[in-house]
């Protein structure tokens, strides 16, 4: 396919009360670490990989994941890996939101 051919997000939610009825909801920001996407997988692949390899299988990554991980790390680069930043409004019950404005709250913003 086309570039990206991975995509990853940082998910972040927000509590439906935290906005009001008419409101676009806004959520927390993402650390420096998470805004460096390509820095955060790289790092996220080789702790995998590693635990993987020890046989302590921190992430809980199939042989089929690992794979997939290996070969993300090989290819990572700005120009096949795309970034972006998914707001999750939330209830009470942890369910995706809505308010008068919005049916249901995803907000995606892209990282530069």
């Amino acid at each position: 396919p086309p570039p990206p051919e991975w995509v990853t997000f940082e998910i972040k939610t927000t509590m439906k009360d935290k906005f009001g009825p008419n409101a676009t909801p806004k959520s927390g920001e993402p650390s420096e670490a998470q805004k460096d996407y390509i820095g955060n997988i790289s790092k996220h692949t080789d702790l995998a990989n590693i635990s993987f390899v020890q046989g302590h299988n921190d992430y809980n990554l199939s042989r089929a994941q690992r794979k997939m991980l290996v070969e993300i790390k090989k290819d990572i680069s700005k120009s096949n890996i795309a970034g972006f930043k998914l707001t999750v409004a939330i209830d009470d019950k942890l369910n995706v939101s809505s308010n008068n404005k919005y049916g249901s709250f995803y907000i995606i913003e892209a990282f530069k």
